[in-house]
């Protein structure tokens, strides 16, 4: 009998605007350094960090496996909760006014502050990020057979 372990996730965006808060939420790619970081992190003493920041940039292009990086980053923010149920885990950063000001349409997770190994990517439609607003990112990952 053979089992598979399957890493899926799903972002969430909240930005929240003088007039009001806007939601959405897209499902995501684990890239080749995903499952790379998520099998080193089953070793005793690894030598990969977990996720340890968001970033967040203006590329459209499509998600792909071997994708190492943003295709325009030009934010990146720590993650500020970590919490885990069963299978899942909830990671969330915040990019406050001033930050990541502009025309979004990509977020990635990475394990560094700046470069390092990027575990998942997303695209999705453009979102408007003005310099007042708050772009809160809740990135799920969830483990299943």
């Amino acid at each position: 009998m053979k089992s598979f372990i399957s890493v899926h996730g799903k972002v969430d965006l909240i930005i929240k605007r003088e007039n009001g808060t806007e939601y959405k939420t897209i499902d995501n790619l684990v890239v080749s350094g995903g499952l790379n970081v998520c099998a080193e992190r089953m070793l005793p003493t690894p030598s990969l960090s977990g996720p340890t920041h968001i970033a967040v940039g203006t590329d459209s292009t499509p998600p792909s496996s071997s994708q190492t990086a943003l295709g325009n980053e030009i934010a990146r923010a720590s993650i500020v909760s970590y919490s885990r149920s069963a299978n899942s885990l909830l990671l969330i950063s915040v990019f406050g006014p001033g930050t990541a000001v502009g025309t979004l349409r990509e977020a990635g997770l990475f394990n560094a502050a700046e470069a390092g190994t990027m575990i998942a990517r997303v695209v999705f439609d453009g979102i408007s990020k003005g310099y007042n607003d708050t772009l809160e990112i809740r990135w799920t990952l969830s483990f299943t057979s």
